[in-house]
């Protein structure tokens, strides 16, 4: 049975979500010109969310994609449903909820970028704002893909509808 304080727990959560952000910041996020900053003040108060993009604070008026990551609750999850894995798959299971987590929150504020702050002359980045708008893109689907994208050795999830999108905008930059 695997007994983890959350303080190791933590140190490993932040290494992976660091890599992630890295992995983003190479891909997307220094072309946008965007970076991603943590609030560790968020109170999630009785909210079962394992993190957040506080959109609400306009972050991207600064460039930034501002999230904020409900560690108390998730370590709990995550001793929970966890406790009778090897150490190996339980340092596994948290690299993955670290990537697809973080790469969740990431997919809302790029999405929220393309639709209102990217100002690119791209077919494809008008056609993503058309069926948006159009309501034919669900932001939510598409960042649930894009965040299960993000760690396909766990989810089984190989392509993103909106990792597509901006790799054809990437690539006329």
């Amino acid at each position: 049975m695997i007994t983890m304080l959350f303080e190791e727990w933590k140190r490993y959560f932040d290494k992976f979500l660091k890599e992630m952000v890295d992995e983003m910041t190479d891909s997307y996020l220094d072309v946008f010109g965007l970076k991603v900053v943590f609030d560790d003040n968020y109170n999630f108060g009785r909210k079962r969310w394992l993190a957040a993009y506080q959109k609400s604070k306009s972050p991207l008026d600064n460039n930034e994609i501002l999230i904020s990551i409900n560690y108390p609750y998730m370590y709990k999850l995550m001793m929970q449903k966890m406790k009778n894995m090897s150490r190996s798959n339980f340092i596994f299971n948290i690299e993955a909820q670290a990537k697809i987590t973080v790469g969740h929150e990431i997919g809302h504020g790029l999405v929220e970028f393309l639709v209102d702050y990217c100002d690119v002359e791209s077919e494809d980045l008008d056609e993503f704002v058309h069926y948006y708008l159009d309501g034919d893109l669900d932001e939510e689907e598409l960042v649930e893909e894009f965040g299960r994208y993000q760690f396909p050795e766990a989810t089984g999830v190989w392509s993103s509808e909106l990792d597509d999108y901006l790799s054809k905008i990437v690539d006329v930059m």
